[in-house]
């Protein structure tokens, strides 16, 4: 019987903002779970590789401005991480008949 190594997962947040050189902070929520900040960046852009499968995550982003106060937050994106949504599905099924012999 054959193993299969469980491939790390990732989530990938973009969003818009101010640039030149604005700060962000990343919140999470955990199955409904109060939010909690997970990193502070200077890019639009946050890879949380601390995920785990069949987990609920909600993410939103607040602008870390002067005196770092941060801004109201921004809105919410919910990603759920099910075993049956992430698995890849077969494509390019083709069928061909030919005539025998």
């Amino acid at each position: 019987m054959a193993t299969r190594t469980a491939k790390r997962l990732v989530i990938e947040l973009e969003w818009n903002g101010p640039g030149g050189g604005a700060e962000f902070i990343v919140e999470r929520s955990k199955n409904d779970r109060r939010f909690e900040e997970i990193a502070t960046v200077n890019a639009r852009r946050y890879r949380d590789d601390a995920v785990e499968l069949g987990q609920k995550y909600e993410y939103r982003v607040r602008t870390l401005v002067v005196d770092d106060v941060p801004s109201r937050p921004s809105e919410q994106v919910a990603v759920s991480l099910d075993a049956g949504e992430l698995v890849e599905v077969p494509s390019g099924l083709r069928a061909t008949v030919k005539a025998r012999g």
